[in-house]
């Protein structure tokens, strides 16, 4: 067989052109997001190559050759390619941790393991909560469903801020395992990996499902998901990759249970959506789990209207579902008894318990997903903070535009883009105006807040534009009607957040340049049938990349952060008196990090009240409603008497508590980490590390 020398020529230029363009985009974003938006930075940095740029081209050109050459091989070996990345990464310990904040708590020199991006010191939740709490689960008795770390009592660790436990139970948190058998770098890596990787081919096969196998549009809907500036921002904490992967996968299975008459494939597509359904209940995060339940409904519905003709049900089907309901029961039963305690302490707290929604207020959040393009680059945000103001780039209203398009020439329905709009509007009533008491009441919205409802009413949006560039995939529409439907969406969409929004960023340019890279991003979305598709899903693939592709840091390991001289000398004691109770005389972020040594802690974040501990303090349950609630807790010791036993509510979520040593004794407290010098007689200072002092209470 003959070689096309020209024709391999031609392949190798425009694989080495994609590769240098791509290691131009992937180097000034990455400078850009460390700087800050310092072009001039940026593009030194770029020119500049080195040894490793010099490898990330090599690699760029090399990848840019197989996507684009040989995308069926990639696609009929797509499980097994992921499966070995996957396996890579974990080996590296590749994972998006800002765990390097606790470096700058301490002033640390360790060196960074960043390879791109920075730490984003915003994600508290993820650096300063959530990975302490799992880090302690590898001291005392280890991976323990009740850990004595957390709170310096037993605490349930399982139900809320879920960490891993040596349990069956995992079976529903499968991307928590890894934690069970590799070291802490390697399951972070695990953790943060897999669930990128599983929700980037869910999302891909659920793309085919709702396309009908359209792969140019399943991989564009499979990025917009996985690079969803709500997805991002949002990536370790409340279970929003975990909600996606089992709602998408769940459907996935439900179509092909009915269309497969192998009780095999049944089987097994039966036991992973009980899996799915009880992952998704163990989320616990009901501002999105409430609205997302609705989609997950909707699609339901849809799969078994399109495919109830060709679903052939037999007596062999009554054990397969009775065997998944079983399961599924059976796991949440256990939860549900372990952690009945938990649960009644939690609906009963001040916060967030007795919150009780009727949305509304969000009405110009629902156009927030033009300002997230900058995000990560300028950290600029609206109102609240970039987290808050996350989203999907859904291109609301465009999706319910070409459905209405659709219906008035074609004069037809389509199930699924029906169902989207209806939702969409539901949840466009709930996000703008509100419900009634009684019907926030009885359809559960009541749970969830009307600025989270709007990441979940983006989601929809996006689903609705997917399936309308499908059916109209299916008609011969002119370039030139395809600029002018971009044109008049792109000046709707960046206007209106031009007119809610440009006092947060005044800056022009900005604003012109957004109204550019928008509008060709629309008009490649509407191009995705066109002889230029190529360009157009480079170019969508780049700009869903640049706006929030490094959100998160790219990082080898955790950092060694307990090799940070004020840890190791914590460590030290632990090892040592291993039963001891801390305090940290310090707020959050500071107050978990001990946890990260295996040092029970006493105001390390409450996830919910320990209401027998304070009320040593409090006996006539004065301040009650200010400690019974979930809590990151600010101790600050007090020779005054008078000055002490007061605790003082400083936010929805934090409180400050005032304590004297005979109040500490009370309490159990054996040491004391601090800032600050203390002259008490019945301090007993042990160590000064730097700027911390590690005191002993006095018998």
């Amino acid at each position: 067989m003959s070689i096309d020398k020209k024709a391999l020529l031609n392949r190798l230029l425009v694989s080495v052109l994609m590769g240098f363009g791509l290691y131009i985009v992937i180097s000034v974003y990455d400078t850009m997001v460390i700087s800050n938006g310092n072009y001039y930075e940026a593009i030194y940095n770029t020119i500049d190559i080195g040894i490793m740029g010099l490898a990330l081209i090599i690699a760029l050109i090399f990848l840019s050759f197989i996507c684009i050459y040989h995308s069926d091989f990639i696609f009929k070996y797509r499980f097994i390619i992921a499966f070995f990345i996957f396996i890579i990464c974990v080996i590296l310990g590749i994972n998006g941790s800002s765990i390097e904040c606790v470096n700058d708590l301490f002033e640390s020199k360790i060196s960074s393991s960043i390879l791109f991006g920075s730490s984003r010191e915003i994600r508290s939740d993820e650096w300063a909560l959530l990975t302490p709490l799992t880090m302690s689960q590898y001291f005392g008795n280890k991976f323990s469903y009740f850990s004595n770390i957390v709170r310096a009592t037993s605490t349930d660790v399982f139900i809320e801020y879920g960490t891993p436990v040596k349990s069956l139970i995992m079976i529903f948190r499968p991307f928590q395992i890894g934690f069970l058998f590799l070291p802490f770098a390697n399951g972070l890596a695990f953790f943060w990996c897999g669930r990128a990787i599983a929700l980037f081919m869910t999302s891909f096969e659920f793309g085919r499902l709702i396309t009908k196998d359209n792969r140019k549009l399943s991989l564009v809907y499979g990025v917009m998901v996985v690079l969803a500036p709500a997805v991002q921002w949002w990536f370790a904490i409340n279970g929003f990759v975990e909600m996606l992967i089992f709602a998408q996968l769940s459907i996935i299975l439900l179509k092909k249970y009915m269309l497969t008459n192998n009780y095999v494939i049944r089987t097994v597509c039966a036991l992973v959506i009980s899996i799915c359904a009880g992952g998704y209940v163990l989320t616990m995060y009901p501002s999105w789990m409430v609205p997302l339940a609705y989609l997950i409904v909707l699609l339901a519905i849809w799969v078994i209207i399109d495919n109830y003709k060709k679903c052939k049900m037999t007596v062999k089907d009554i054990p397969v579902i009775a065997m998944a309901f079983v399961i599924f029961a059976a796991g949440m039963g256990y939860v549900f008894v372990n952690s009945f305690d938990t649960i009644k302490t939690i609906m009963s707290t001040a916060y967030p318990g007795e919150r009780f929604e009727v949305g509304g207020g969000s009405f110009k959040d629902i156009n927030l997903s033009v300002t997230n393009i900058w995000y990560s680059i300028y950290y600029f945000s609206t109102d609240t903070n970039v987290c808050e103001n996350s989203s999907f780039i859904s291109l609301f209203p465009l999706g319910l535009i070409l459905y209405i398009l659709y219906l008035i020439k074609n004069r037809k329905n389509d199930w699924l883009a029906a169902f989207m709009t209806v939702l969409s509007v539901f949840l466009f009533i709930w996000c703008s105006f509100g419900f009634p008491t009684f019907l926030a009441k009885i359809t559960f919205m009541s749970l969830s807040q009307a600025s989270r409802a709007v990441v979940i009413f983006e989601f929809v949006s996006l689903l609705l534009l997917i399936r309308t560039l499908y059916l109209w995939s299916m008609s011969l529409i002119k370039e030139r009607y395809i600029l002018v439907v971009s044109l008049i969406i792109n000046v709707i969409i960046v206007g209106l957040s031009f007119y809610y929004y440009h006092d947060y960023e005044p800056i022009r340019f900005i604003w012109i340049i957004t109204l550019i890279v928008f509008g060709i991003f629309i008009f490649s979305l509407l191009s995705l049938n066109k002889k230029y598709s190529r360009l157009a899903i480079i170019y969508i693939l780049i700009f869903m990349f640049v706006t929030s592709g490094l959100v998160n840091p790219i990082r080898l390991g955790s950092n060694d952060v307990t090799e940070i001289d004020e840890l190791q000398a914590v460590s030290d004691i632990v090892q040592m008196d291993s039963d001891a109770i801390w305090a940290i005389e310090d707020e959050m972020p500071l107050i978990n990090t001990l946890l990260m040594v295996g040092a029970r802690t006493i105001n390390s974040t409450n996830v919910y009240p320990d209401l027998d501990k304070w009320s040593i303090l409090d006996s006539t349950s004065e301040y009650d409603y200010i400690y019974n609630r979930y809590a990151h807790i600010t101790i600050e010791l007090v020779d005054d008497e008078s000055e002490a036993n007061t605790f003082e509510l400083l936010y929805p979520d934090a409180f400050k508590l005032n304590i004297t040593i005979d109040q500490m004794r009370l309490l159990n407290i054996k040491y004391l980490f601090t800032k600050k010098e203390h002259n008490i007689d019945d301090l007993a200072l042990i160590n000064q590390i730097n700027d911390y002092y590690i005191y002993e209470v006095n018998n």
